[in-house]
């Protein structure tokens, strides 16, 4: 069952939503000795992905055990700032242990639809996708912020 929780400020969810990926990673990796997760990009996750790369939380996690893959990207360069992977390996990836081969980026150097068949097939390489991250956003009328992780929603009003 889904459950909601809101928080007074945007950093007390970040923290809150890192708290519970480091919970999530660590059950998968004991459970089923890996954790896949699809992360979302955007300027939402940005805060949870700083905490997921600082000193608290990166050394809680074996990374050599997570797979890393994307709910959605932007069709544009891959070393642009609106690309979501080039986003994420700069404000987290490249910050924690995780093995260059653990991250499967979607491909922006074909077509579109190209992008997307090779990028199912990627997907199914590893199966049992665990969680996927995925951050609603500012909602506009209340300025509130809300992540869903793993079907567990959080939100700042």
């Amino acid at each position: 069952m889904n459950k909601i929780t809101h928080f007074n400020t945007a950093e007390l969810l970040a923290e809150a939503a890192a708290d519970y990926f480091v919970k999530l990673a660590n059950e998968n990796i004991e459970k089923k000795g890996k954790f896949t997760v699809a992360l979302s990009g955007g300027n939402t996750p940005m805060a949870l992905y700083k905490l997921l790369a600082s000193p608290t939380f990166s050394h809680l996690i074996d990374w050599k055990k997570v797979f890393v893959f994307w709910g959605d990207e932007r069709f544009v360069a891959l070393d642009s700032n609106e690309n979501n992977a080039f986003n994420a390996k700069n404000i987290f990836l490249h910050k924690i242990k995780i093995p260059a081969k653990n991250i499967f980026v979607i491909s922006v150097n074909e077509t579109p639809v190209n992008a997307a068949i090779y990028y199912e097939a990627t997907i199914k390489i590893i199966p049992n996708l665990i969680s996927i991250l995925v951050p609603i956003g500012v909602i506009r009328a209340t300025g509130a912020l809300e992540y869903i992780v793993g079907g567990i929603g959080w939100g700042v009003a």
